[in-house]
């Protein structure tokens, strides 16, 4: 009997800590997305060739990975830039969606502006700097027992200024 409640009790001990090991991987892979994000989108030499693309890869499905590249080579060819900053990352604890794949949604506080480089190290701001509140949810595959973003999905969005 005795070792039957302490079984039990490692087992439901062990399920937390495993949980929040996990939310832990997640919230990280999140974090590298919003830095790659902001370095991606601020400088004309973060994507210079194709390849590049593999650096998101850390922490992105090579599905998603191609769909961030491809976005912010799209603005960097129409020779837009954003100069961004995250505030604040608040996710709360992530849900089962499939065995290896899991949901987390994060609450962001952000503020960016848009720019364009008119000559070598010269840029012009196009727009002043916006502060934004997004809801986003992060959808994440377990690949070779790393967890990487495969969707993002903004659910809430609020402008400020």
């Amino acid at each position: 009997m005795f070792r039957a409640i302490f079984l039990a009790s490692l087992i439901l001990f062990a399920l937390p800590l495993s949980a929040s090991k996990i939310d832990l991987e997640l919230k990280r892979a999140a974090k590298l997305y919003v830095n790659a994000v902001i370095t991606a989108s601020k400088s004309p030499e973060f994507l210079e060739n194709f390849d590049d693309r593999q650096k998101l890869e850390e922490f992105a499905t090579p599905k998603k990975a191609q769909k961030l590249f491809a976005w912010v080579k799209s603005w960097h060819e129409g020779n837009l830039y954003m100069d961004a900053k995250i505030m604040k990352q608040v996710c709360r604890p992530s849900t089962l969606l499939q065995k290896m794949s899991r949901s987390m949604i994060c609450d962001e506080e952000w503020s960016y502006r848009y720019l364009k480089h008119v000559a070598r190290g010269e840029i012009e701001e196009i727009d002043k700097p916006i502060y934004v509140y997004y809801t986003i949810e992060y959808k994440f595959s377990n690949i070779d027992r790393s967890w990487k973003i495969d969707e993002t999905d903004v659910l809430a969005e609020k402008k400020q200024g």
